[in-house]
C-alpha cells in the first residue's frame, strides 16, 4: 500500500496551493513513454481485463513521472485515457488525482479554466472515494480551488470540513491558513483571527509562518479600523 507521503508527489512536483502556483512548463527530459498515447489505447484494448489492470497501473506510474518533470501536457493525456477504460476504486481515484494536479499546473490555460476543471475531479474523489488517503489530498485541493475560483463560502466550508477529518494532517497549516483567507472574505474577522491565531502560536516553517503573521497583522488592523477590537 502506498504511504502518505505519497500524496505530497503532486505538491513537491509543482502542486496547487491556495493561491493556484504551480509549475507549467515542460522540463528537458526523455519522455519515459515508449508508446504514442493512441498506440497505448490499442494496446489497452487489445490486452484481456487481467492484464489490463497492469498495464493502467505501468500508465499511470508513467504519467506521475512525466508529471514531476512539469510535463503537464503528456501527463494529462496518458491519465485521461486511463480514466476511459473505466478503473476501479483506489487506481481511478489515483488517476483522477493526478489528472486534477496535471490541470491545475497547465499555466498554458486562464487560472479560472484549469481551477474549474480540477475542482470537478478533486469533489469526485471525495464524494467517491473518503476513505482512500488520496481523498486527503482532494479534500484540501477542492477548498483551495473553492477559493481560487471566487467562492469563499463553499472554500471555508470545504476547508472546515478537511480540518475536522484530518487533524493533524499532512496540510492541517495551509488548510487553516486558507480558511481564515476565505472568512475575511466573508467578513468573519474573529473567527479568522483566531484561527491565525493559532497557527501563529504553532511551530510552522518559516515562509508559511511569515505568511499567518502578516495576515494576522492586517486582519487585526482591519477590525481595529472598524471598532471591533481582537
Amino acid at each position: 500500500e502506498e504511504k502518505k507521503e505519497e500524496e505530497k508527489e503532486g505538491e513537491h512536483s509543482g502542486g496547487h496551493d491556495a493561491k493556484g502556483k504551480g509549475k507549467g512548463k515542460a522540463e528537458e527530459g526523455p519522455d519515459p513513454f515508449e508508446d504514442p498515447v493512441e498506440a497505448s489505447a490499442q494496446k489497452l484494448r487489445a490486452l484481456p481485463a487481467a492484464e489490463r489492470q497492469a498495464e493502467i497501473d505501468r500508465l499511470i506510474v508513467k504519467a506521475e513521472q512525466v508529471l514531476a518533470r512539469g510535463q503537464n501536457k503528456r501527463a494529462q493525456e496518458v491519465l485521461a485515457l486511463v480514466l476511459k477504460f473505466e478503473p476501479t476504486g483506489k487506481c481511478k481515484a489515483r488517476a483522477q488525482l493526478r489528472l486534477a494536479d496535471a490541470i491545475l499546473m497547465d499555466q498554458e490555460q486562464p487560472l479560472q479554466v484549469r481551477t474549474q476543471d480540477a475542482l470537478k475531479l478533486y469533489a469526485e474523489i471525495v464524494l467517491d472515494f473518503p476513505n482512500l488517503e488520496y481523498a486527503e489530498r482532494a479534500q484540501f485541493q477542492l477548498g483551495a480551488s473553492l477559493l481560487a475560483c471566487g467562492k469563499p463560502a463553499d472554500a471555508a466550508q470545504a476547508l472546515a470540513q478537511y480540518s475536522a477529518r484530518y487533524p493533524g494532517g499532512a496540510y492541517s497549516a495551509e488548510a487553516r491558513l486558507a480558511e481564515a483567507e476565505a472568512l475575511l472574505l466573508l467578513d468573519k474577522q474573529a473567527r479568522a483571527v483566531e484561527l491565525l491565531q493559532q497557527l501563529h502560536q504553532e511551530d510552522l516553517p518559516a515562509k508559511l509562518k511569515s505568511d499567518v503573521a502578516v495576515r494576522l497583522a492586517n486582519a487585526k488592523l482591519s477590525m481595529a479600523r472598524q471598532g471591533r477590537y481582537p
